[in-house]
């Protein structure tokens, strides 16, 4: 990874390292957030200024997705999403995605808050 990013242009790998009361299983039950064994999330970044070099940035920024997926790393964090995540909702919240769509059924059930990846509430019967 470390190396195609230094030979990418345009890429960025960042380590954010989690620490605190993050993994405090006394909040575990009462938290959808998924990450609370987590050391550390790690943050991919693209950047590029001329559309003429978008296509090989993107690629760039593929190549080491795969890299992860064949590794077996399919958890991603929701603030940095990625829109070709097809299993966005198990990638994004683990375990959780269940009790969160019961969550957005009850407080949001016109689906008022909502983008291409955000969570479905249950339907209504």
């Amino acid at each position: 990874i470390i190396e195609k990013v230094l030979e990418g242009r345009g890429l960025i790998f960042q380590m954010n390292t989690l620490g605190g009361m993050i993994n405090s299983e006394e909040f575990t039950a009462d938290s959808c957030f998924p990450y609370r064994n987590a050391v550390f999330l790690s943050e991919l970044q693209c950047y590029w200024e001329n559309e003429k070099n978008s296509n090989e940035r993107i690629q760039q920024f593929q190549d080491v997705q795969s890299i992860f997926l064949k590794a077996g790393l399919t958890r991603q964090y929701v603030n940095y999403p990625a829109l070709e995540n097809e299993n966005y909702e198990s990638a994004y919240y683990g375990g959780n995605v269940d009790r969160l769509k019961k969550l957005k059924t009850k407080y949001d059930p016109a689906n008022l808050f909502s983008h291409p990846q955000s969570i479905k509430g249950h339907k209504q019967t």
